[in-house]
């Protein structure tokens, strides 16, 4: 696909059905292009108003609602949805000529250094009347851009461009990072800068910026803003910004002394003395223009209160690229983790994340061992050096015998070690015999403790409590899943959240992608023509699947054509089979028994919805599966809970119902099998997402950053 164009919006459904109406009249083929709208300010009528534009044009029209306010945070996710090689931004009060996305994309044909192309912008007011005190060098608080009539390289010295009419080759994001989400258009606050930062940016990576008069939009101008009252805010928020920008492109330590402060505040302030100085002398007469002069004083006083309002936000990772920490040599990394649950015999289900995490590191050319207990056959799961400790498989023993030889070995083994990463295991030992070695040690909570504490017995309940206390004292930091699990290690473990390091589970992207639904069904011997709702994962209690079959008379009545695929197995598997029995429902549930891990995909592959009940309850720091499901390009039905929310908040792929209720997951079922498009949006968001920020290589490069502080 060329491009993507990517409409921001925000309670304006009337500008933005304009906006849209001229992008689907462009003469540009609409195979080869697509439309995004973000919609920062959600409402029916812009839901509506985009459903009109899909039934009436041939373009791929994607909708998509980003609940974090502000233009930056906007765009960005409109990015992470995009497949052009160029992605391209319109306001949603702008229209535009019938060729500006061709003349758009015709520079970038002209010089492959070229990384980003604007347009011109003419402002058009309301009857297309200019105000009588309008004047040529007032333009651009009105989003006026004219640069002269011939294509050119920008020379930001004395020229600039509209965000309202700009375009990015899209591989330059993932290079340099998306839009700062700390500058930018918030509601109707005008902060901005974003842009700029982001020009500056690709200046310094070698590419061009060029000027296109032929990509011409038109900004339609409300008529609340047809005031010079607006104008003076705009002015001085637009000063603000400028102080912001200059502390943000500027700092470093020099930024937090007295001298840069007395320095910058001197010279906004001799800005404001000349500013008031032109005012003065045009007031009377001498030289026109007293408006602009006007905004000028406006603009350098809000330099100034920038100055002293200015945050000094931290510095923002792109959600497109975690940097990883550098080092002069490898890295020895012991990971320890310990494993068996009865219902799982011989399975190291359990402990897959562990073992893409060594895997990880090993390919970035660290070294790492894992001592682990010999269940199944561990060596096989992984690249990185495996220490099997033989298994006494007797209840009491099996720990016991575990920890102690384990920590023999560490005893000899871990004096070279770089970090030692130990996942929770009722045991503080290893953590113990790093404090002895001075190394640094990392401690991994996968799940809610509190709640599994509530379902131990009271001697158990304990021991477990004091050796996790103790493990979390000796720890340098400690790893959990989610924000929502360090809210609750903060709160009710009271453990400082400086101590604490969120990383999700994620996936492996490179294994679990999309696939096509009719090869997979031919490939596991499914019939392609039903739909297929599904679960994978591990048939335990709190996953909820007797929810999904309550809810299945529900969805079958309106979809007869449907089958319920469950892949995986465990403790549960009987009793939700005898439910279904009684229920009568044995035609219509699929149970694939367990399927090796790297076969997972194309059931995934098959589903046409995938689901994740959970009950209230659930001690799942992090849903593995919901990231699977999303990696694989496959739209979510899930019970909204708070570790699930926290990802569906910032994403939109996941369509929330209310946990342990049938009829509210058959409604959220059936509500995704009416609308195809709908489907397809949250498949595409929860792809983009995970991408972004779920990918466990990225995860593990962003890991070794977090822990550079103690090693």
């Amino acid at each position: 696909m060329e491009a993507s164009v990517i409409i921001c919006t925000y309670h304006r459904p009337t500008l933005l059905a304009q906006t849209l109406n001229s992008l689907i009249a462009q003469d540009l083929q609409p195979d080869l292009f697509e439309i995004i709208v973000i919609d920062n300010g959600p409402s029916s009528e812009s839901l509506r108003i985009v459903s009109d534009i899909r039934k009436k044009s041939r373009h791929r029209v994607l909708y998509a609602i980003e609940n974090n306010q502000g233009l930056s945070c906007a765009r960005n996710r409109g990015i992470l949805l995009s497949k052009g090689k160029v992605v391209a931004f319109l306001d949603d009060d702008e229209v535009v000529n019938n060729d500006w996305l061709t003349q758009m994309l015709s520079i970038y044909h002209t010089d492959a250094k070229i990384g980003c192309v604007g347009g011109k912008i003419i402002p058009v007011f309301p009857n297309n009347e200019f105000p009588l005190w309008y004047s040529p060098d007032i333009k651009g608080f009105f989003g006026g851009v004219d640069n002269g009539d011939e294509p050119h390289e920008i020379d930001f010295q004395a020229e600039y461009l509209g965000g309202g009419n700009i375009s990015f080759k899209r591989h330059l994001f993932s290079d340099l990072g998306m839009f700062r989400t700390d500058l930018g258009i918030r509601g109707r606050t005008f902060y901005s800068g974003e842009e700029t930062e982001l020009y500056m940016k690709i200046f310094k990576k070698g590419y061009k910026v060029y000027y296109n008069p032929k990509a011409l939009t038109y900004h339609l101008i409300e008529k609340e803003r047809v005031s010079q009252k607006y104008l003076a805010r705009r002015a001085f928020q637009n000063g603000i910004s400028d102080a912001v920008y200059d502390y943000l492109s500027t700092r470093n330590r020099y930024t937090k002394s007295w001298g840069y402060a007395i320095s910058t505040v001197s010279r906004y302030v001799l800005l404001l003395v000349k500013s008031g100085v032109s005012l003065i002398k045009r007031a009377l007469g001498f030289g026109g223009g007293t408006l602009s002069a006007w905004l000028a004083l406006c603009r350098s006083t809000g330099k100034i209160f920038g100055f002293f309002k200015r945050k000094q936000p931290e510095e923002e990772t792109s959600e497109t690229s975690f940097s990883t920490q550098t080092f002069e040599k490898p890295l020895s990394f012991f990971i320890v983790t310990y494993w068996h649950d009865p219902r799982f015999k011989k399975r190291t289900g359990g402990i897959i994340r562990m073992f893409s995490l060594a895997d990880n590191l090993t390919k970035m050319g660290h070294r790492v061992t894992m001592v682990l207990p010999k269940l199944g056959f561990p060596k096989k799961q992984t690249i990185a050096r495996v220490i099997e400790i033989p298994l006494v498989d007797i209840p009491i023993l099996r720990p016991i015998f575990f920890h102690l030889l384990s920590s023999l070995y560490l005893l000899w083994g871990l004096k070279d070690a770089s970090v030692i990463y130990v996942r929770q295991m009722n045991s503080f030992l290893p953590l113990l015999i790093a404090r002895l070695y001075r190394t640094p040690s990392v401690y991994e909570i996968p799940n809610d403790p509190f709640l599994a504490y509530e379902s131990s017995t009271f001697i158990r309940r304990i021991f477990e409590k004091l050796t996790d206390k103790a493990a979390m004292s000796l720890s340098n930091r400690i790893v959990v899943l989610s924000e929502w699990s360090k809210k609750r290690l903060s709160e009710i473990g009271r453990i400082a959240p400086s101590k604490i390091l969120v990383t999700p589970s994620g996936t492996d992207t490179n294994l679990f992608k999309p696939l096509n639904k009719v090869e997979c069904c031919k490939e596991i011997g499914l019939d392609p023509s039903f739909s297929y709702i599904g679960f994978a994962g591990s048939f335990l209690q709190n996953q909820g699947i007797e929810i999904l079959i309550e809810s299945a008379p529900l969805i079958l009545d309106k979809y007869p054509n449907t089958r319920f695929l469950l892949v995986g197995d465990g403790p549960m598997i009987d009793d939700w089979k005898t439910t279904i029995s009684l229920k009568g429902l044995q035609g219509s549930f699929i149970f694939t028994n367990r399927v090796p891990y790297e076969a997972v995909p194309k059931y995934v592959g098959a589903m046409d919805i995938c689901v994740a009940p959970h009950h209230k309850e659930t001690n799942q720091a992090s849903p593995v599966k919901l990231f699977d499901y999303m990696a694989c390009g496959r739209p979510i039905v899930a019970s909204d809970i708070d570790v699930i929310r926290e990802i569906a908040d910032t994403s939109g792929c996941i369509l929330l119902t209310e946990p342990e209720n049938p009829l509210s997951l058959a409604n959220g079922v059936i509500r995704l099998l009416e609308n195809e498009e709908e489907r397809d949006s949250r498949a595409a968001l929860g792809r983009a997402l995970v991408l972004a920020k779920y990918d466990r290589e990225k995860i593990t490069g962003s890991l070794i950053q977090s822990i550079s502080a103690i090693i």
